[in-house]
């Protein structure tokens, strides 16, 4: 439809045509500016007709319903490791967050890494094995004093008898430390290498029957001889002499088996008795099993240690020991022989007096070198030494 408008100056209705921008007034001529309509505001947007809700909105102050006890809320589980790490750490994928233990790769180990395991390992048997050796060591250094001590006795005869002899308690202690030494010794050998384990427990079953064996002795010798007419002090009567020989055997048993022509000389097998006398040749056979396990045991150390000149020497102290019982044996022959060409006693029981005297000093040298042997077996009771596949580590 068109627009109306009035004459600023005749005040006459204008009709305006379409799309015109000036008009003209028919009656008093004035030319009018048209404005351009303004733009009809837009259409209001439809409204969207409300869903009806499936159940009544409850009143805004509903009425306080009966209280229902709520079940307990179960315990919260505590945040294993993991699920604490990635909270402190945004950048991990909390996916991956799992309560079961994840495994993680093993990582091989190094050559240095796995030699030093070995070592670990071979250190735990080497440890015992050295104490072990270090006690026999100064067992056999004990054992010294008793042949020393036994000589000693003899000699002292000359000018002091027991009990008032104080030579007398010289080749006590020491055999009483050797055998204390040595029995723990062979005890901690017993946790030392596999491989010589045996002989250390061999050791100590020798080591126990012998001690019973020794309690035999010492009741055959109290009742068979008197300490006052035992060594050179009594050499010029018969019971001076077999008393020497049974006190000289109760510090080296081997010396029984050495002084066996003397024995059956002198009728002593029917005097003590078949089973003393079997019990004096039985504890001289124990005597050189304890000998020769301590040699053999040493040897065995030495040459796992790589070092085979060390454990032939070890095994040389059975060796020394062996000789000197059958040099022993077969000199007291031919001194019961010289004897019986008509010579007097003298000539019987001072010889075999100075034979038992340099049978002792011999056994005291020989256990000192094997202690010297064995301070050495200790050194190569290494677990590098142990571990390495050479044969002889003394020669490079």
């Amino acid at each position: 439809m068109s627009l109306m408008v009035t004459c600023p100056t005749c005040q006459a209705m204008l009709r305006v045509p379409p799309g015109a921008e000036t008009i003209r007034c028919p009656q008093c001529k004035t030319v009018l500016a048209l404005q351009a309509p303004a733009a009809p505001p837009p259409a209001p947007e439809p409204v969207k007709p409300a869903v009806p809700l499936p159940f009544a909105r409850p009143p805004a102050n509903p009425a306080p319903a009966l209280a229902i006890a709520k079940p307990p809320e179960p315990p919260v589980r505590a945040k294993t490791v993991r699920a604490k790490f990635v909270e402190e750490h945004e950048d991990v994928d909390a996916d991956e967050l799992s309560d079961e233990p994840r495994r993680r790769p093993r990582r091989e180990l190094s050559d240095e890494e796995k030699l030093e395991r070995k070592l670990d390992l071979v250190a735990e048997v080497t440890r015992p094995a050295r104490v072990g050796i270090t006690l026999l060591a100064y067992g056999a250094l004990a054992s010294c004093v008793a042949p020393l001590g036994v000589a000693l006795f003899f000699v002292s005869t000359l000018f002091w008898q027991a009990p008032d002899n104080p030579f007398i308690w010289f080749p006590i202690l020491g055999v009483a430390s050797h055998w204390l030494l040595t029995l723990a010794g062979f005890g901690f050998c017993c946790f030392g290498p596999k491989a010589m384990r045996h002989m250390a427990i061999g050791g100590v079953i020798v080591m126990l029957v012998h001690a019973v064996a020794m309690l035999g002795l010492v009741e055959l010798t109290v009742k068979s001889i008197s300490l006052s007419t035992a060594g050179f002090g009594g050499m010029n009567e018969e019971p001076g002499l077999v008393g020497a020989v049974l006190f000289a055997n109760l510090f080296n048993n081997l010396s029984g088996v050495t002084n066996i022509p003397l024995l059956v000389h002198f009728g002593l097998y029917n005097t003590i008795g078949g089973l003393a006398f079997a019990v004096l040749l039985f504890a001289g056979g124990l005597e050189f099993a304890k000998l020769s396990l301590v040699g053999t045991l040493a040897n065995h150390y030495a040459v796992e240690g790589k070092s085979p000149e060390l454990g032939h020497q070890s095994i040389r102290f059975v060796y020394r020991l062996f000789w000197v019982v059958i040099v022993g044996f077969v000199g007291e022959m031919i001194i019961i022989g010289v004897s019986h060409l008509g010579f007097g006693f003298i000539f019987l029981s001072l010889p075999s007096m100075m034979l038992m005297n340099g049978y002792f000093l011999w056994c005291a040298f020989a256990w000192v070198m094997q202690f010297q042997v064995l301070k050495e077996v200790i050194d190569v009771i290494t677990p590098e030494r142990f571990t390495d596949q050479r044969a002889n580590l003394d020669t490079y």
